[in-house]
């Protein structure tokens, strides 16, 4: 794993989430801070891409930043799905698919965080390299 697969999972997973709670929303009536969240996660991720673009020690930087708010607030929505699907009873169907997608997202964002410290590891093990030669 490296720092182009995390960006380019930074993008994809950044332009899909927002769409995604977009039409989401459409059909559920809920309140905006249920619906904010999603936004903020697709916009630092295309920022945290952005800013690496360059491979520079600063961006990469960015990118892990924007992972980890990523699959911090991940987390959030997958707690809040599976104890809706606990307290819910009988009618799992409704909070059980939301669930498993929301879970394989934080899995992916995870992914990406591992991908970013990986590269972030390798560029700052080169510059220590070069400074000691």
């Amino acid at each position: 794993m490296n720092l182009i697969f995390s960006r380019r999972l930074a993008i994809a997973i950044g332009v899909v989430l927002p769409l995604a709670e977009t039409f989401r929303a459409l059909f559920s009536k809920g309140p905006i801070s249920l619906q904010l969240d999603h936004y903020l996660m697709g916009a630092f991720l295309l920022y945290g891409a952005w800013r690496c673009r360059k491979y520079d020690i600063i961006g990469q930087r960015y990118i892990i930043a924007a992972w980890a708010f990523t699959s911090g607030i991940g987390y959030m929505i997958l707690q809040r799905y599976v104890e809706g699907t606990i307290n819910l009873g009988p009618s799992l169907i409704s909070h059980i698919w939301p669930a498993v997608f929301i879970g394989f997202g934080w899995l992916f964002s995870i992914l990406g965080l591992a991908a970013s410290f990986t590269s972030q590891h390798n560029v700052d093990s080169d510059t220590r390299d070069s400074r000691n030669s």
